[in-house]
């Protein structure tokens, strides 16, 4: 009996148990749904919330692309204006050249009037006024007097001792001849230089288109002469029209009247000459008639020339005048402007003058080149300084007085050579002054006696 109350009492326990079961599923149940809510709800707060950042992404992407466009264009602005500037720039670039030229430009044309302006300011000092020196020349005066006193202490020394003579005052001698050979031969090529350069300036030579073509002509037949080789005659002819143009400077042929027209005082042409013998030689026996000029140049009168130039000069009208002016009307700055052309040209031309010079003084003393070298360079040194001396105007100046035993020793212009004394017994070396009768440069060197 007990048996069925057990059973009938778990029974109701095991129904118990089933509940029990069936409940905690219904809370699982009802908790996921819950939690499934919970999870819906936060998925659409999510949503929501990636939408709207999704849109403040897109509005912040629009923003960009909005700053991003309104950049190129500000960067194509700024790219123009950087072209505009480009162009400014090079511009001014341009104009700033422009103007360092023209600045370059104004600045060498200041230097260049402040040179002249100087230069005339010079001239104006130094035109007839050899004791204002240019500082700027290398060969003034004062470095002449140096070089002058250099050449005795060192290539006269050295030339000396190569001299074979016997005695010490024949040597002395033979230096000093060569001093002055040079100094002769110098001045000389200078005072010609200088006459050929005025004569030049102030000449004019006028000749008709007749006279022109003649001796074009005959100059074109003695060529084809030479070249043809043609019959002996006509050569000879022809040589002998080239020799009278040698002789005459024009050939008498064409020339029919050679008239020489010469200056007066102020540079107008006033007279007239008679021409060179040398001209005559070829004239003809008909008397030509030489032009003179009236006071402002036009043709006032004619005179005779001298019968000579009539041998072979013909009834034709003149084919050459010579008309001459006065270097004399010639303004202080004209006259330092000729000085200044021959200064240069004689500048560049001498190392040909020495070499040439050298030469002819060593020849006319019969000095070897090859074992007299010390002398040959003395030589040369003293054509240098010479040379030098004449480019001066008036030229710088070494006296060499004749001496008679009785000339005093002037102790302020001469040194003593060995021996000192009352009296010059010879000159061993000469004084050198700033220009005929002018002041002291450099002294000279002379022996004593008692």
């Amino acid at each position: 009996m007990e048996e069925p109350e057990q059973d009938s009492v778990a029974s109701p326990g095991s129904s118990c148990d089933n509940d029990k079961d069936t409940f905690p599923d219904e809370q699982r149940n009802a908790q996921k749904g819950k939690n499934a809510n919970s999870w819906q709800r936060k998925n659409e707060k999510l949503k929501k919330k990636i939408e709207s950042e999704k849109r403040e992404l897109q509005e912040e992407i629009n923003s960009l692309k909005s700053q991003q466009k309104s950049i190129k264009c500000e960067n194509g602005n700024l790219r123009s204006r950087l072209q505009e500037a480009e162009i400014i720039k090079k511009s001014l670039q341009e104009q700033v050249q422009v103007l360092n030229r023209n600045n370059q430009s104004l600045t060498e044309q200041k230097d260049d009037l402040i040179l002249r302006l100087s230069k005339l300011a010079g001239a104006k000092l130094t035109v007839d006024n050899p004791n204002i020196a240019d500082l700027s020349d290398c060969k003034r005066p004062t470095k002449l007097a140096e070089e002058f006193a250099e050449l005795y202490d060192n290539e006269w020394t050295d030339a000396f001792e190569n001299i074979q003579l016997e005695s010490e005052p024949e040597k002395i001698e033979f230096m000093l001849r060569l001093l002055q050979s040079t100094r002769h031969i110098c001045n000389d090529v200078s005072r010609r230089h200088m006459e050929d350069i005025t004569k030049g300036i102030v000449t004019l030579t006028v000749r008709t288109k007749k006279s022109s073509e003649k001796l074009s002509s005959e100059q074109n037949a003695i060529e084809s002469c030479n070249k043809n080789d043609k019959a002996e005659s006509e050569c000879n002819e022809s040589e002998d029209k080239r020799k009278r143009l040698k002789v005459d400077a024009v050939d008498s042929d064409t020339l029919e009247e050679f008239v020489v027209i010469e200056p007066g005082e102020h540079g107008e042409v006033m007279n007239c000459e008679e021409p060179s013998k040398e001209i005559s030689a070829h004239t003809g026996s008909q008397t030509p008639k030489v032009i003179e000029p009236g006071e402002h140049g036009e043709v006032m009168n004619c005179e005779e020339p001298s019968k000579e130039i009539s041998a072979h000069a013909g009834s034709h009208t003149p084919k050459v005048h010579i008309i001459a002016g006065d270097v004399n009307t010639f303004s202080a700055a004209q006259k330092q402007a000729i000085l200044e052309i021959k200064k240069d040209v004689e500048v560049r031309l001498s190392k040909q003058l020495q070499e040439v010079v050298t030469n002819m003084v060593a020849i006319e003393n019969n000095i070897d080149r090859q074992t007299q070298d010390s002398t040959i360079k003395y030589i040369a040194k003293c054509v240098d300084i010479c040379w030098s001396m004449c480019q001066h105007e008036p030229p710088v100046f070494f006296d060499l007085p004749e001496t008679n035993g009785e000339t005093c020793l002037d102790v302020n212009v001469y040194k003593p050579y060995t021996k000192s004394g009352k009296y010059i017994d010879y000159i061993v070396w000469p004084p050198l002054y700033l220009y005929m009768g002018g002041p002291l440069l450099g002294k000279g060197v002379a022996q004593g006696r008692s």
